[in-house]
């Protein structure tokens, strides 16, 4: 589920929980583990991303473009649950999967990117083929992409140009249809994640002295679309 749904679903899990239960979160952002957390304890939570850029076109409907099909996550110092968890995902069709030992690293490493590229689709209202024709497009994945590392090197991690030069490749080489989830929502006129994307990427800038001009004229500009597409007044 969405970002804006999480502590609502979160508040309803804890007669689910059992002593060997794990709840993995794959949503988009660095909230999501906290969010679950505050519910059913940290013990129970593995902190993890997914790339797999699939959703829901109609009821019943899945759209997968293509591109990545991998899941990572908290690997918990070898918990037996979780390594069955990736063991079975490694078994199955579509997906692979890997477990980690650095969480918080492994979800900044894709917030960093996720952030630049769900802005720049989002703003432009174009999918990722037009856009990295385009050098202005370009540049402004670029900078919004160098923002995000320097928030993340204020919070403690500090991403090298190895990190970069993957994350424009990425850009470079996915399939051209391809939209950002923040996109697809806009265009569905649904409720955003954007107060956790672009949003997040400017508070935090914010509280740190760190300036994100680039994701704050995108969080600014989108704001009135968070909530879902606002009435317009008549005449």
């Amino acid at each position: 589920m969405k970002l804006a749904d999480t502590e609502a679903a979160a508040a309803r899990l804890a007669p689910l929980i059992g002593p060997h239960t794990r709840v993995v979160t794959i949503q988009n952002g660095i909230d999501s583990p906290d969010m679950v957390a505050r519910h059913i304890g940290v013990g129970a939570v593995a902190a993890g991303i997914i790339y797999l850029a699939a959703y829901v076109k109609e009821p019943g409907i899945i759209t997968f473009p293509g591109g990545f099909e991998r899941i990572s996550f908290d690997g918990k110092n070898g918990d037996a649950v979780l390594a069955e968890f990736a063991k079975a995902c490694n078994g199955a069709k579509g997906i692979s999967a890997e477990t980690s030992e650095a969480p918080e690293r492994l979800l900044w490493r894709k917030f960093v990117g996720l952030c630049a590229f769900s802005a720049l689709t989002a703003v432009s209202r174009m999918p990722l083929g037009i856009l990295r024709k385009n050098s202005e497009s370009s540049d402004l994945y670029k900078q919004l992409l160098r923002e995000g590392m320097t928030v993340a090197k204020a919070r403690g991690f500090d991403f090298s140009e190895d990190y970069y030069q993957s994350q424009i490749e990425i850009f470079q080489n996915q399939p051209a249809s391809m939209k950002s989830s923040l996109l697809v929502d806009i265009e569905a006129q649904k409720p955003t994640e954007l107060a956790w994307l672009s949003g997040r990427i400017h508070a935090i800038g914010r509280d740190l002295g760190v300036a994100t001009p680039a994701h704050s004229v995108i969080w600014s500009a989108l704001s009135p679309l968070q909530a879902g597409a606002p009435e317009i007044p008549p005449g």
